[in-house]
């Protein structure tokens, strides 16, 4: 048996749909307790850290083709803002007029500073906008330190840099912090497959195991309320820095195995991942605030209406900016 690298490249747009349909069914609510299922739908935000590895490959790549600071930033951080601004202002000004949200939640949410300083349990940003930009403005300065033969060594030390930064500040974007080290690690995970290394039969056998010791530990910890109560779930987070890699290098295989298959829902879902992140969890809140139906049908009727929206809101912005970009780089 022979896990192949490369497959996370091919297949990187429905790995990112995974883990969106995974993070959606994570925000469901529990109708229904099935074992085995209903653990694998309560881990849900497992399909975060599988972003993050992703992201980091995807990355690497775009950084070995224009490794330029100021291009870098200007594309990602205009395609995540050009969605979140909007997207957020009408949402939370729906939420203030209908649910009674506090007026400065708006504040708090287009300039995401309760993510950097939390005040208790009132949190209004979706804290994974702040984490990856802050990954983005990192990188550049990570890849320019770093050369073909410090890039293990660096990403060691990145990650674990990281590990011991949250165990000394556990309160210190505690949600974000667990998962850049999968970022680092899909950072080499490119690195890898530009340089085409191929995994060794024993190395693939290694990978499959470290993922069976990993839900072996995940599945103590969640049956261990001590260990739960010691860590506050970051025990859990610490073993998905192990299990992540392993994980997504697997479901690619799995995809492979229809290779002629082109996954269009997974598909879609990974290209429009920003706008359903930013917008699902939110529109079933509005929904639940107004229409008295069973639960079920209101997290069907929620997901229909955000993959339209996303849809359209993601196909109407970006086609401004495209145009934009095409007509600032005409030579004058």
């Amino acid at each position: 048996m022979y896990l192949d690298l490369t497959l996370i490249s091919k297949y990187r747009t429905q790995l990112m749909g995974f883990a969106m349909l995974w993070i959606v069914i994570y925000h469901m609510p529990l109708v229904f307790y099935v074992p085995l299922i209903s653990e694998i739908k309560w881990m849900g935000f497992s399909g975060v850290d599988i972003f993050f590895l992703v992201s980091g490959l995807g990355i690497y790549f775009s950084w070995t083709k224009n490794p330029s600071t100021k291009d870098f930033l200007k594309k990602r951080l205009l395609r995540i803002f050009s969605l979140y601004i909007p997207i957020s202002l009408v949402i939370q000004i729906y939420l203030i007029y209908s649910l009674h949200y506090p007026v400065n939640s708006i504040f708090y949410v287009l300039t995401t500073v309760d993510f950097w300083f939390p005040k208790g349990n009132e949190y209004y940003t979706p804290w994974f906008i702040p984490a990856i930009c802050l990954m983005y403005f990192i990188t550049p300065i990570f890849l320019k330190i770093t050369s073909n033969k410090t890039m293990f060594r660096n990403v060691c030390l990145a990650c674990i840099s990281i590990i011991i930064l949250s165990i000394l500040f556990p309160n210190f974007l505690t949600e974000a912090i667990t998962r850049f080290p999968n970022y680092f690690l899909g950072i080499y995970i490119g690195f890898l497959i530009k340089q085409k290394v191929r995994l060794s039969k024993i190395q693939s056998i290694a990978i499959c195991g470290a993922l069976m010791l990993g839900i072996l530990c995940i599945g103590i910890a969640i049956n261990s309320s001590q260990i739960g109560s010691l860590l506050d779930g970051r025990f859990i987070r610490y073993c998905l820095i192990f299990t992540t890699f392993p994980l997504t290098l697997i479901i690619s295989q799995l995809l492979n195995l229809l290779s002629s298959y082109k996954y269009p829902f997974l598909s879609f879902l990974g290209l429009y991942s920003l706008p359903i992140y930013l917008t699902n969890e939110r529109i079933y809140l509005i929904l639940e605030s107004s229409l008295h139906i069973s639960k079920t049908i209101l997290c069907i009727l929620a997901l229909a209406i955000t993959l339209g929206v996303s849809y359209l809101i993601q196909n109407w912005i970006y086609k401004y900016i495209d145009k934009w970009s095409s007509q600032t780089k005409e030579p004058t």
